[in-house]
């Protein structure tokens, strides 16, 4: 679409619209304009050779060329970002080698994993993954599950990365940096239309105050249809609407000293994710069971078409906000920085079909709030001297509070309580009459206790962190480098858990149960590199490392009262890297290539008591595999971004693992893969534009993301029901743009092929009790949260 097409008076009045409305901006008036601009790339300029991108980085705590940054890393640009439509951090992970996040039917708890590794998101256990936006740390991954706007950059580093950030980092960590305010006005506002009735729109806007202060604020906000109908009432599933805003102030105080206040907060409506029930795991007997309870059974048909038959009054309200200052003073030529941050994050799940069935039984109502401090003073040394290192002290605090409960429905008591009891009371030896009877007066009793909040259970933990930290790097000579760090960590938890039944009857879900908790532990870390460069285009490097998770504690409730089992032990990472990064055919074709082996010893894993997943100390896990990067432009119009990785997963050591459906014990899972671990991920993306008329440009940039088959359960039993074969998303957006006008529109189609797909899966609650486990076959009816459907509209973004 071009101005050519559109009659000029029309597109004149709309135009100038836009650029009204931005010159009437307070912001704007106050000459406070930024657009959101990509890094600026640096260029080779030598004689003959194409212009070549250096893309920066900050994994290292200094900005650095990518290419010179020796461990596995993928970094993605705000521009690349928003050229390739990619929204939230879902997205991100689809073009990210051994980068993998799923969801379960509680959209927060979210499991991000890197190399096959991760923690389930909204429980109280320290992550795998640390998440960082502006140097402040993210405790739960859940929180950061939302759109992107005003970014400069996301870094995906792969291995433990202590000995420079804050927080633990055992697997890896996701750096994302936000744009800073600038001198120069500028700003850019985008709006878009798409099916399933989205409207989405963002504003970024940046510059000068005074000649000392700046200022940057974005705002986004985004709503959508669900992608899911519930045949039960008729409703539809997964609505969401999001606002955020985010704003910074840059205070610089002379050229020595300099100041950035950062605030932000944001907050998300929705209701639930589409949970099916996998159509080739049902079985005649929890059919006849449903529908024999509650008159009529559960939807079993397409496993992917987001219809569903099941009680589902899913309400979602989640909300954060946090401040941060980040201090930062020259002393010479070395460098202080503190870092202070305070930050809530609050999730309200509402409503909840804990058994997902066609009837009102049993709702669940979880409260979150968890609440941080942290503070981060670091030393950094001249560059480009002999030695450089980075030293600091960190501290952390978080308090974390889950309370929540059940509420029964109308057909609790009467027919599924009386109907369990009766099997139990007939199983006992009891004849059926006197079963019958007996089991309609405990039904009948059932009902004069509380229906609402019927079992009730309050969750909190208090930790405190401290950490000192310190790495250098020693330039041996031109091409050799030595680099050594180390990290001391402390960590210190009390907590409590209390589980109160109002209602007797709930003891089929919840066992009453108070307990306090105590867990302390402290870990010395490491890492050890060598990087040398064969030439000015080839890089290669060897590293180990270690990492550290702490301990802590269950904190949901059980079947059964867990007692000491709440608390489970610290785990620690060992890894190893072999790389190489270059540039070749004149900076046409960058490649990044690295073999790693991640052992890691007491391995936090979870089981499932049929609707509590419950956490300890498993045995050994090894991950090891290739990863693989590389970007080529081929020609002056033509650019292709691709990453590929293999992961081997197997435990060492595992002979008390999960049992199967409908055994009892455990299962030794020695030699077997660690679940949520694709041998084969992948990604492909061609960046195709040219020119028309000398001033608008015509692109399309088609990708496609395939994830190989593995393992999805909520716990690792190793069920092969529960393996997700292997997939391919492939998005396609294509548009045109006039870059010294400012504006672009594009049209996108995601998941173009419509592909069906679990992002995860889990056993049916309540399995045993509604005939959903066949013992003989070791099978259970899973449910699958299904991934998203195909997905098409238009954006327009135009900047001043």
């Amino acid at each position: 679409m071009s101005r050519s097409t559109i009659p000029s008076i029309l597109w004149e009045k709309y135009y100038m619209s836009i650029k009204t409305l931005i010159k009437l901006s307070p912001l704007y008036l106050m000459g406070a304009f930024t657009y959101a601009q990509d890094i600026t790339p640096a260029t080779n300029t030598d004689a003959g050779a194409k212009d070549v991108e250096v893309i920066m980085v900050t994994a290292t705590r200094r900005s650095e060329n990518i290419q010179d940054v020796p461990i596995s890393m993928t970094q993605m640009s705000g521009d690349f970002l928003e050229r390739s439509g990619l929204k939230n951090i879902d997205d991100v992970a689809t073009m990210v080698p051994n980068f993998l996040i799923g969801k379960s039917s509680q959209s927060n708890n979210v499991r991000m994993t890197i190399r096959g590794v991760g923690s389930v998101g909204n429980a109280a256990i320290e992550s795998s993954v640390g998440v960082f936006i502006d140097g402040v740390y993210y405790a739960r991954p859940g929180s950061v599950i939302g759109n992107l706007v005003a970014l400069e950059s996301i870094e995906v580093l792969r291995g433990p990365q202590g000995t420079l950030f804050g927080r633990n980092t055992p697997m890896g960590a996701l750096n994302i940096n936000t744009l800073d305010p600038t001198n120069d006005p500028m700003a850019k506002v985008s709006f878009g239309v798409g099916d399933y009735g989205a409207i989405t729109g963002t504003g970024v806007f940046s510059g000068a105050l005074t000649d000392t202060v700046s200022g940057l604020i974005s705002v986004n906000y985004s709503t959508r249809d669900g992608y899911g109908f519930n045949e039960y009432d008729d409703t539809e599933i997964g609505d969401r609407t999001e606002t955020g805003v985010r704003g910074k102030l840059n205070f610089d105080l002379s050229d020595k000293l300099n100041v950035l206040i950062s605030a932000d907060t944001n907050s998300t409506e929705h209701t639930g994710e589409v949970v099916e029930i996998l159509e080739n795991s049902n079985t005649p007997v929890f059919q006849g069971t449903t529908a024999a309870l509650l008159g009529t059974a559960a939807n079993t048909g397409n496993s992917y078409d987001g219809i569903v038959n099941q009680y589902n009054d899913d309400e979602v309200e989640d909300s954060q906000w946090g401040v941060s200052a980040e201090i930062t003073y020259k002393m010479g030529d070395y460098e202080l920085k503190s870092i202070t941050a305070l930050r809530e994050w609050d999730n309200d799940y509402l409503n909840e079909g804990a058994l997902r069935l066609p009837a009102n039984l049993l709702s669940r109502n979880t409260f979150t709030t968890n609440t941080s401090t942290s503070q981060e003073l670091q030393i950094l040394s001249p560059e480009d001297d002999t030695f450089e290192y980075v030293a600091g002290l960190y501290f952390y605090s978080e308090d974390y509070d889950i309370d929540q409960n059940f509420d029964t429905g109308t057909a609790y008591c009467s027919p599924v309580a009386f109907a369990v009891i009766r099997g139990q009371l007939i199983a006992g030896g009891m004849d059926p009459a006197t079963a019958t009877a007996t089991a309609q007066g405990q039904a009948a009793a059932c009902g004069s206790f509380p229906q609402d909040a019927g079992t009730a259970s309050v969750f909190n933990q208090e930790l405190s962190s401290t950490a000192v930290f310190f790495q250098g790097t020693y330039h041996v000579n031109p091409k050799l480098d030595a680099t050594f760090g180390i990290r001391y960590s402390s960590d210190e938890k009390t907590g409590y858990f209390e589980e109160v039944l109002a209602n007797p009857f709930l003891g089929l879900v919840r066992a009453a149960e108070s307990i306090d908790m105590a867990f302390e532990d402290d870990k010395v870390t490491y890492l050890a590199n060598l990087r040398y460069k064969m030439s000015d285009d080839t890089m290669v490097f060897a590293n180990v490392s270690t990492g550290f998770k702490s301990g802590g504690f269950n904190s949901q409730g059980g079947g059964t009262a867990l007692l000491e089992r709440r608390v489970f032990g610290s785990e620690t990472t060992t890894n190893y890297e072999l790389g190489l990064k270059g540039n070749y055919m004149e900076g046409n074709f960058s490649t990044n290539v690295t073999l790693y082996r991640t052992d890691i010893a007491d391995f936090q894993d979870r089981s499932f008591d049929g609707l509590s997943f419950i956490t300890s100390n498993a045995g050994e896990l090894r991950q090891q595999g290739l990863e693989v990067d590389f970007k080529a432009t081929p020609t002056d119009n033509l650019a292709i971004y691709g990453g590929y990785s293999y992961l081997d997963s197997a435990f060492l050591s595992y002979p008390g693992g999960s049992p199967l459906p409908g055994n009892t014990g455990v299962q030794d899972l020695t030699g077997r893969p660690n679940h949520r671990s694709p041998k084969h991920q992948g990604n492909l993306t061609f960046d195709y534009s040219v020119e028309m008329d000398g001033k608008y440009t015509l692109f399309v940039r088609p990708s496609l993301s395939y994830m190989g088959e593995h393992y999805q359960g909520g716990d690792t039993n190793l069920n092969t029901q529960t393996i997700q074969a292997g997939y391919s998303i492939i998005n396609l957006s294509t548009g045109i743009e006039n870059y010294d006008a400012g504006w672009r529109v594009e049209a996108y189609v995601n998941n173009l092929a419509d592909k069906e797909y679990c992002t995860g899966m889990f056993d049916q609650p309540l399995g045993s009790q509604l005939g959903a486990i066949n013992a003989a076959n070791n099978t259970v009816v899973l449910r699958c949260v299904v991934g998203n459907p195909r997905t098409a509209g238009v954006r327009f973004s135009y900047t001043y």
